[in-house]
Order: C-alpha cells, then structure tokens, then sequence
C-alpha cells in the first residue's frame, strides 16, 4: 500500500510538471484529492497524467507537428529544391561552403522552431536533428541501399564529428531564436 501512494505522488508531480501553467493547480488539487481515497489512488494518478498530456498536447501539439514535419523528407525535399540555385553558386566554392551553408540552414530551422516557443528550444532542436537522422539512415540503408561501415562520413568527418557539429549548430540556433523571442517580448518604456 504505501508503494502505491508514494508511486501515485510521483505520477501526480509529473503531471504537474507536464500540465501547462493555468492547469498547474488542477494537478495540486488532483495530488490533494489522492490523499483521501482509499481504493483506485493509482488509477486516479495515471488518470490524471493522462489528463495532463492532453491539457499540454492541446497547447503544444501543433508546434510538435510543426518540428516533426521539418524534419521530414517532403519538406526537406522542397526546401532543397528552393535552393537549388544556391547550392549550383557555392558548388564553385567547394565542399567547405556547401557543409557551412547547410549548418546554417540546420540553425534557422531551429531558430524559427525556438522564437516560436523559446522554452522548448532545446528539446525541438535535439527532437529535429534526432528524426532528420533516423528518417536519413533508413534512406540511406533500406532505400538506396548504401554500403554502411568505415566509409560512412558525415560533412567528410567520422559520424560523432559530422553529427557532433550539426547539434551544436542547431542549439545555437535554439538558442539565438529563443532569445530573440525574448528581447522582442520585453516591454519597452
């Protein structure tokens, strides 16, 4: 019995912290209410996380939709098509221009991702890079049949380098457009 109250605390907590904030109180009330039933505490605490994922998946899912969907191949495929020209200008320059071109392109994604919702910065920049890759490498193996192995580069370095670098490439861009959120949000005197 007492696994299954404090089991049921947890749950609750959680769901406080996944609800947005004018439903915070709502998950207190839920956690207080836990304390006076007898039977069903953990049913009422998954119930109430459930409630909560709901109450926050109403507030952010559009968003989530939005950064899943950049990272998917018909979007990166019409972007890509956008630039054609360019990449056809920096094709002159060498590989060097190419990859720093595609970083920043990488970074505005995540830039407009995070002014949109500067909280979620981080998580929508690692949630983009992770899917862009997973989507990539079943491309990669499963489509096209590419051979997987030593020769397996990323921007002509090992894979952790090549991956290393889109990442921080893509916080920093999180990080610049959740601040640029932020200034413009201050109110000016």
């Amino acid at each position: 019995m007492p696994t299954t109250v404090s089991l049921s605390r947890v749950i609750l907590t959680l769901a406080a912290w996944v609800a947005p904030p004018g439903r915070r109180t709502l998950c207190q009330a839920m956690r207080a209410e836990l304390d006076v039933l007898y039977d069903g505490r953990l049913s009422w605490a998954l119930g109430g996380l459930v409630s909560a994922l709901g109450w926050r998946l109403r507030v952010d899912g559009l968003f989530w939709a939005v950064v899943l969907a950049c990272a998917l191949p018909i979007w990166r495929s019409v972007t890509f098509l956008a630039t054609v020209p360019i990449y056809r200008l920096l094709d002159r320059l060498g590989s060097p221009a190419i990859y720093s071109y595609w970083l920043l392109q990488q970074a505005l994604v995540c830039a407009l991702l995070a002014a949109w919702r500067p909280r979620l910065a981080a998580p929508a920049a690692i949630t983009y890079l992770v899917v862009q890759y997973a989507i990539s490498e079943i491309v990669w193996i499963y489509v096209l049949r590419w051979p997987t192995g030593k020769g397996v580069k990323i921007m002509d370095a090992p894979p952790v380098v090549g991956l290393s670098a889109v990442l921080c490439w893509c916080l920093i861009g999180a990080w610049s457009g959740a601040s640029l959120r932020r200034t413009f949000a201050r109110p000016t005197l």
